[in-house]
Parts: C-alpha cells; sequence; structure tokens
C-alpha cells in the first residue's frame, strides 16, 4: 500500500491475529481521506494509484475489496465527496459513477 500505512497494517494484524480486508480497507480509507483533508497530495496520489492497480488488475475479491471497502466508504453519492473524487484517477472515478448511478435507479430506505 504505503509505507506510512505499513504501522497501521501491523497494529490491525496484532489487533486481529490476521488480516480481515474490508476492516483494514476501511482504515485506507479513512487514512488517505484525511490524508486528502490535509493536503499531502503525493500521498493521496501513491494510495490511489495503488487503488487504481489493484482495481484494474486484482482478482475478482481484490476488485470487490477496492469497490466496496473503498469507494463506497468514500460515498460517491454524496456531494460533499465530489471534490476528492475528481481527483481520482479513471478506474477509480469509473467506479464511483457506477455506484452514484446504481444508488439514483435502486430506491433506498432514507
Amino acid at each position: 500500500m504505503c509505507r506510512e500505512f505499513s504501522g497501521a497494517v501491523e497494529e490491525h494484524r496484532s489487533d486481529n491475529d490476521e488480516i480481515l480486508p474490508h476492516v483494514l480497507y476501511g482504515d485506507l480509507t479513512r487514512f488517505v481521506v484525511a490524508a486528502a483533508e490535509e493536503e499531502h497530495d503525493e500521498l493521496v496520489r501513491r494510495v490511489l494509484a495503488f487503488l487504481e492497480d489493484e482495481l484494474a488488475h486484482g482478482d475478482e475479491m481484490v476488485q470487490n475489496l477496492v469497490a466496496v471497502s473503498f469507494v463506497e466508504n468514500v460515498g460517491p453519492f454524496e456531494r460533499s465527496t465530489a471534490g476528492f473524487i475528481a481527483t481520482w484517477p479513471p478506474g477509480l472515478k469509473a467506479e464511483a459513477d457506477r455506484q452514484r448511478e446504481w444508488r439514483q435507479i435502486v430506491p433506498t430506505l432514507d
């Protein structure tokens, strides 16, 4: 992922005696959103590049992990995330668009 997140990975492994992928990616989401808010642009770029590569080249389980535990956690259907999502590489943006469109088609319980 990135060296700045490696401590969180080790803490996660220690706390859970294993890697729980969706939980870990939830932590990664919060990490990268905070980095974006603090304008750590190079760090954000590297994490997004990693996620873009995983979405494009990972197996089906990894692609699902990125789509569900990163893209969906960011909330592509919320106006407040639009600026952040606009900075994403093309594959991640496409997934955010797909989720946004899906949310408009499927009625919610809100």
